[in-house]
């Protein structure tokens, strides 16, 4: 009988935002995230000789998220609206 894999979950982000607020938050979250996958593309030649083209194309996606959520709050800027973010993160454990 297979274990099941144990999972947890934690609210990285629950509120309602100016859409500056929001702007900060998510873009200071994206652009870590983009900086992370550099890194490890850089870890991953250095280390292997190849490219990891699975961080590669994370950016990619995370740098055309961050492209059309900077249109959205440009559109929001003069408006009176807010933005309610929520975002959880949900971990398995994995057995090898």
């Amino acid at each position: 009988m297979a274990k099941e894999a144990e999972s947890r979950e934690y609210k990285l982000v629950s509120g309602v935002f100016s859409p500056d607020e929001a702007r900060q938050l998510l873009l200071s979250l994206i652009d870590y995230k983009i900086s992370f996958h550099r890194r490890k593309i850089l870890s991953h030649r250095e280390l292997v000789g190849t490219a990891d083209t699975f961080a590669e194309q994370r950016i990619v996606e995370l740098e055309r998220t961050k492209s059309d959520f900077e249109a959205l709050v440009k559109q929001l800027v003069d408006t009176d609206t807010q933005l309610s973010i929520n975002c959880d993160i949900d971990i398995k454990l994995m057995p090898k």
